[in-house]
């Protein structure tokens, strides 16, 4: 039976990378290679037939998009939603009024708060979630050396994604005023500042950001190679393999490890630290253009509670391009800031081996050999020795 089915499986395999990735990827000797390798795998693990084979690619397909939309956009959004809804329900408001009539200061402490609680999010949730895809992004590094994309291209495409996705999900913010204003009805163009607001952080910034997060996980599963030919040419398929047929009990057991193990990352990596930094900033920066927006785009004649649609149009088209190039900057950075802080934490290590015994020379420093007599041999060359 397998002398029949392992043709069938070469073939099938080499049809499905040829159609992915073009011809003469799938003829690279080193893609030709893992093809026959994890050909045998695949034999091994029970999936001896092309049927079998899809079966196997369109659920893991179908198990890691419902994870990275769902699980990782709650991961990579959760904590952005909870933080705006927050400040802007109760937490501004309790702030110190100085602190209130400097827009700057009052952007850099929401921008540090919000940042701190959606990394935290991200980092603890994308530590429980992640190891839960079969074949996620990182895959990529399991690849042929051929087929594996330039680490700097991959990157600034990922920036590309990130931007693009943060700027249409924050287009609809322009118009949220123009169509309050006409279900309001009040004919001056103006709308319930406090509705405006919630509408804004809660709804649109909050909760559209957690879908922007969800797709963009999805898209970067199938990027230069394919998600399907990602995991037939993947170094650890069986391990893979292993995964998808792994029970429920063993995944929920997990959870509590991977918890603790991003939590800890988010101390010993100096990533959480930059990206809150970075959104400090951005969002400081934001804050002062707006008042100034707001200042002069409000009629004096509008009541407190009441704001323009025009000027909120305006401050929101502010916030559009500067949040899209934000995220495709922490894109960008996030690697670079993960390798310096491992090559600085390397060389502290490596400086703390090689330092002196600090004990060792305390010990003979003031200990009680140190306060024994002592007697000079220089003819025979030593140094200092006790007498006895």
């Amino acid at each position: 039976m397998e002398s029949v089915a392992e043709p069938d499986m070469e073939d099938a395999l080499k049809g499905k990378i040829a159609s992915l990735m073009g011809l003469s990827a799938a003829q690279a000797p080193d893609v030709a290679a893992r093809l026959a390798r994890n050909t045998a795998v695949l034999l091994q693990k029970g999936i001896d037939t092309p049927e079998k084979l899809q079966t196997f690619l369109s659920q893991a397909w179908r198990h890691d998009a419902i994870l990275s939309f769902a699980g990782m956009g709650l991961a990579d959004g959760g904590g952005y939603f909870a933080g705006m809804t927050a400040a802007n329900e109760k937490l501004v408001a309790m702030l110190p009024l100085a602190l209130l009539k400097n827009p700057s200061l009052l952007g850099l402490a929401l921008g540090v708060g919000v940042g701190a609680v959606d990394v935290f999010a991200s980092v603890v949730g994308g530590a429980i979630v992640k190891p839960k895809i079969y074949n996620d992004y990182g895959g990529n590094l399991q690849l042929p050396p051929s087929l594996r994309a330039e680490p700097a291209a991959e990157l600034l495409k990922n920036a590309g994604i990130s931007a693009g996705v943060n700027v249409a999900k924050n287009l609809p913010r322009i118009a949220e005023p123009f169509i309050q204003a006409a279900v309001e009805g009040r004919g001056d163009h103006s709308v319930d500042r406090l509705w405006a607001d919630r509408i804004d952080a809660s709804f649109i910034d909050g909760g559209l950001g957690m879908v922007a997060a969800g797709a963009k996980n999805v898209m970067k599963l199938s990027q230069t190679v394919p998600y399907d030919a990602r995991m037939l040419l993947r170094e650890d398929l069986p391990e893979v393999i292993d995964k998808t047929r792994a029970s429920w009990g063993d995944s929920f057991k997990a959870i509590g490890p991977a918890a603790l193990q991003g939590a800890k990352s988010l101390v010993t990596s100096p990533v959480p630290v930059a990206v809150v930094a970075t959104v400090g900033l951005f969002v400081s920066e934001l804050f002062a253009a707006n008042a100034n927006i707001d200042l002069t785009g409000s009629p004096a004649s509008l009541a407190p509670d009441r704001a323009d649609a025009h000027m909120l149009a305006q401050k929101r088209a502010s916030s559009v391009m500067l949040f899209g190039v934000m995220s495709g900057l922490i894109e960008i950075g996030v690697p670079y800031v993960a390798q310096g802080g491992a090559y600085t934490a390397q060389k502290i290590r490596q400086a703390w081996q090689q330092a002196p015994n600090v004990m060792t020379w305390a010990q003979s420093r003031l200990g009680p050999a140190a306060h024994e007599p002592q007697s000079h041999d220089l003819e025979l060359g030593h140094g200092t020795r006790p007498l006895h």
